[in-house]
């Protein structure tokens, strides 16, 4: 039962941080969109500021709650480094999803954005959680679909890729007694052209 319990913690919390990852991801897009039509470059860089500001504002209220699951937040320290960890990668993912959006639709239609934006947010902070490190990336691999080969921009071809890990039932040890297992686990990236 504690099992269950704590998956249904984890289950909210991420829940929790893909709603605010969904408004996040709404606000900023009127501050970008915003910013754009103020001529004046210290008007819009306060704007920026204050979109970011008001962001991790609410990701930080998300952090205190999770105290429980997240080992990192009872740090000292803690809380503001997910808050900022989880704000610079989810606001990196939305962007991407916004430049998909508008390719897709000229954001004719934001919701999916905002979904999408959510989304980014929530897989941010599920890195966080200890032991779910490896089963995430392994789940976005999976999601993902490939033929074993990718295009790297500026290089003209296409590329076969080999990631090897060592090092992870350590680094999934340390996480759950320490909350952080900084320079345990190891990677080796491998590409070659494709023929």
């Amino acid at each position: 039962m504690a099992g269950t319990n704590e998956a249904g913690r984890r289950a909210a919390h991420l829940a929790a941080v893909w709603c605010v990852g969904g408004v996040l991801t709404a606000v900023q897009l009127q501050v970008v969109l915003i910013a754009l039509f103020v001529g004046v470059a210290p008007a819009r860089g306060g704007l920026l500021a204050l979109g970011a500001v008001l962001g991790m504002g609410a990701l930080a209220g998300v952090a205190s709650a999770a105290h429980t699951i997240v080992p990192r937040v009872r740090r000292p320290r803690g809380r503001w480094t997910w808050t900022v960890s989880v704000y610079v990668s989810g606001t990196a993912g939305a962007s991407a999803a916004a430049v998909v959006n508008f390719e897709i639709n000229h954001l004719e239609n934001a919701l999916p954005l905002y979904a999408a934006g959510g989304s980014c947010y929530a897989l941010a902070a599920a890195l966080f959680l200890p032991g779910t490190r490896f089963k995430l990336g392994s789940l976005g691999a999976a999601a993902v679909p490939t033929e074993h080969s990718v295009t790297l921009s500026d290089s003209g071809g296409t590329w076969q890729v080999e990631v090897y890990s060592v090092g992870r039932a350590e680094a999934e040890r340390l996480s759950a007694e320490t909350g952080t297992a900084e320079k345990v686990e190891r990677y080796l990236v491998r590409f070659w052209r494709a023929a």
